[in-house]
């Protein structure tokens, strides 16, 4: 299963595989807070950081990703407010 999402994105452009990557990011952090607890700053960051790592094996390159939680929120509302 994990190859075929690699492959998958590896179809798309980076900006539209940087965008399936971030819901996956954003959604999970939101869900444990909604289901589990809050997460502090520094939880936040070290989920994120831990999140770019991850981004690194599915073929998106470090300057494709925003640096810090901040930047990647700022990313994400940006994106959102496409749809509104």
């Amino acid at each position: 299963m994990f190859k075929i999402l690699i492959t998958v994105l590896k179809l798309y452009t980076p900006p539209a595989s940087r965008w399936v990557w971030a819901t996956l990011i954003d959604y999970s952090a939101f869900m444990y807070e909604i289901f589990v607890d809050f997460l502090s700053e520094e939880e936040k960051e070290r989920h994120y950081q831990a999140a770019r790592k991850a981004a690194l094996v599915w073929g998106l390159e470090d300057c494709d990703l925003p640096k810090t939680t901040q930047e990647f929120m700022e990313y994400c509302l940006g994106k959102y407010k496409i749809w509104e």
